[in-house]
């Protein structure tokens, strides 16, 4: 009887242990097949990753004429999974093909994209227009501009330089005063610059006694005659050019 109930307590262990380990096997199971979901995840992330890593919202850099509103911006750079560069935007307003001007800072004037980019199409649907752009490989070397502008009415170029007027020499005598003055023509961007020699007595207000247009580098003399020796005056050049 004793070796009965000995048989049965060692065959009802084996039968417990047995049924344990079929237990973890099957949590070992699942979490193997658990893993093995997360490693097929990150092998489809990685390869999202790879072929997608070049997009970059640039909707930031973005603006549009008054009425325009845009909506989204995602410029594509080619790598080494992506062959073409791509730009895609889109925009609310009227339903027209709304010029895009390009630039790197406000003191450059806009232009448009740079050769090579080629307009794949526009659609229009529920009041917003998404436009496509693309440049055929390779075009690794083909990154966005810092600023964007949708429609026909850009800002102007704005010109934050100071300098560019330099007083080269300066001579007074009895009969009167010359100034020798030099121009950097590399500050007026094109643009004509309005230059004014100008001069106060003592501590009061400036008055224009010379103006004249610049358009490029260049170095002149003016000259006043007049009897200043004895006085205290002060003279200056200044120049101004248009945003």
């Amino acid at each position: 009887m004793e070796r009965f109930v000995l048989c049965f307590a060692v065959c009802f262990a084996c039968a417990l242990g047995a049924c344990v380990v079929a237990g973890l096997l099957c949590q070992t199971g699942e979490k193997l097949r658990s893993l093995r979901r997360a490693g097929w995840a990150c092998v489809i992330a990685a390869i999202v990753a790879t072929i997608y890593g070049g997009t970059k919202n640039i909707l930031n850099r973005f603006s549009a004429d008054e009425g325009i509103t845009v909506t989204s911006a995602e410029f594509t750079r080619a790598t080494n999974g992506v062959e073409r560069a791509r730009l895609v935007y889109s925009y609310t307003g009227a339903d027209a093909l709304r010029t895009l001007w390009v630039r790197q800072s406000v003191s450059n004037e806009w232009e448009h994209l740079e050769e090579g980019w080629l307009l794949d199409g526009r659609t229009y649907a529920g009041g917003t227009n998404t436009v496509a752009w693309s440049v055929n490989p390779p075009a690794t070397n083909y990154l966005p501009y810092a600023m964007y502008w949708v429609g026909n009415n850009p800002p102007p170029v704005e010109i934050e330089e100071s300098g560019g007027v330099e007083i080269v020499s300066f001579f007074m005598s009895a009969q009167g005063v010359a100034i020798t003055y030099a121009v950097d023509g590399s500050v007026l961007h094109g643009k004509t610059g309005a230059l004014a020699v100008e001069t106060s007595q003592g501590n009061g207000p400036w008055g224009v006694v010379h103006e004249e247009s610049v358009t490029g580098t260049v170095t002149n003399t003016f000259s006043q005659i007049g009897f200043f020796v004895d006085r205290l005056t002060r003279w200056r050049v200044r120049m101004e050019v248009e945003k």
